[in-house]
C-alpha cells in the first residue's frame, strides 16, 4: 500500500553524505580526507569523521553544550573520566538538588505549554531542549522572569483548572 525507504544514518551514511555535499563544491573524497573537520557533538558525525579523515575538531559550542547537559546527568563515559567516589556525599547532594530543580523547571513550562495556559501570558514560554545550547538556562530565565504573572493568572477562576496540576 505505503511504500517507505528506511535511511540509515550510521557513520558511513553521514561520510557520504559528507563527500556529496562538497561535490558542487569540486570537492572530492580524497580532498575531504586531507581537511579538517568542525562537527557538532552527534556520535554518527563525530565517528564518519574520526574514522576517515581522523582530523574531526568539535566545535566548542557543542562541547560546552554537552558539558553542561551531564553535569546532572553522569553518563557512562564520565566515570572514566571521574570515578564514582571523586565526588562527596555533600557534591552528590547539590548536583542531585539542582538535577531537581532543572527538571522541576521543564515540568512546569510543559504544563504552561500544554495546557493552553501560555495564550495568557504576554511572553511564550521558553523550551527545555536537551540538544540545544542554553535551552535550559533560556527557560529557566523565562520562568523566572514571568513568574509572577503565572501565579497572579494562577488565581485566576479562568485558569486554575488549566493549572492546578502544574
Amino acid at each position: 500500500m505505503f511504500k517507505c525507504e528506511f535511511i540509515v544514518k550510521d557513520y558511513k551514511q553521514v561520510w557520504k553524505d559528507c563527500i556529496d555535499a562538497v561535490k558542487p563544491f569540486g570537492l572530492d573524497e580524497p580532498l575531504l580526507i586531507d581537511l579538517y573537520s568542525i562537527s557538532d557533538e552527534g556520535s554518527n558525525v563525530t565517528k564518519a569523521l574520526n574514522m576517515f579523515n581522523g582530523k574531526d575538531v568539535r566545535c566548542i559550542v557543542h562541547v560546552i553544550n554537552t558539558i553542561c547537559k551531564r553535569i546532572f546527568k553522569p553518563y557512562k563515559q564520565g566515570k572514566a573520566i571521574l570515578p564514582e567516589d571523586a565526588l562527596s556525599e555533600e557534591d552528590h547532594i547539590e548536583i542531585l538538588f539542582g538535577f531537581q530543580i532543572l527538571e522541576n523547571a521543564k515540568k512546569i513550562v510543559n504544563g504552561i505549554r500544554h495546557t493552553g495556559f501560555e495564550e495568557a501570558l504576554s511572553t511564550k514560554a521558553g523550551i527545555d531542549v536537551d540538544t540545544r545550547f542554553l535551552s535550559k538556562l533560556k527557560s529557566l530565565r523565562w520562568l523566572y522572569d514571568n513568574l509572577d504573572e503565572i501565579l497572579r493568572l494562577k488565581q485566576d477562576a479562568r485558569f486554575s483548572d488549566k493549572l492546578s496540576k502544574v
